[in-house]
């Protein structure tokens, strides 16, 4: 199942897949391709599958982008399409009850970040040679360095394209919430806009556990 779910996404050509309406509002980025060697798609739900998905198809590899809890929890209340107006921040952001309604699949609130990141700490011990977990922080921080360090546990060699898309990424912004185009400060937006209440509270249960690495 998991191998035609695979070579269904090869073959689509569904714009959401392919992310062919965003490409022409110029918020994802476009790449002249040869023949692909690779099929890489993105997921930010089903978390609970990648052990599934790795045990399956041994020639996979997973790779994990964690981001700073607080920075996580800030995007999500200062989005829009993702958090109602109507709903309550101090009631949902830990849990998230009225966006997660008790789905499995669904990662949204702190609590699901920390199942989330000691998910991904796990598997990067079970896999060590096919899970990869990045830091968001890093990739902003040291974008070409990060990807490229990326791409070797992947076994590709990025192209001139892929440097030159890392640096026009990070030289402009383009207000959407689905664009890959933001400057730098963006790791650190949560700093003034989070709750101070909310990004303490975080803070301190991370505090002394595995977690606190991603909180510095």
């Amino acid at each position: 199942m998991v191998e035609q779910f695979l070579a269904d996404i090869c073959a689509t050509d569904d714009d959401f897949i392919c992310q062919t309406s965003k490409r022409a509002q110029n918020i994802a980025p476009i790449f002249e391709k040869s023949t692909p060697s690779h099929l890489v798609f993105k997921e930010v739900r089903y978390l609970h599958l990648v052990s599934h998905f790795l045990d399956t198809v041994p020639d996979s590899h997973a790779v994990a982008i964690l981001r700073h809890p607080c920075a996580t929890i800030n995007s999500w209340l200062k989005t829009p399409r993702e958090f109602r107006s109507d709903w309550d921040v101090l009631s949902e952001w830990r849990n998230a009850p009225s966006k997660n309604l008790g789905r499995i699949e669904e990662y949204y609130g702190f609590e699901r970040w920390k199942w989330a990141a000691g998910h991904f700490l796990a598997l990067a011990q079970a896999y060590p040679d096919r899970f990869t977990l990045v830091r968001y922080e890093n990739l902003v921080e040291l974008p070409i360095a990060t990807v490229a360090n990326l791409f070797a546990r992947c076994t590709l060699v990025p192209a001139t394209q892929t440097a030159e898309f890392l640096c026009a990424s990070q030289a402009r912004e383009v207000e959407h919430p689905d664009s890959v185009f933001r400057k730098p400060e963006v790791k650190d937006r949560w700093r003034r806009e989070l709750l101070a209440d909310i990004s303490q509270t975080i803070l301190a249960e991370c505090k002394g556990s595995k977690l606190e690495k991603f909180c510095l």
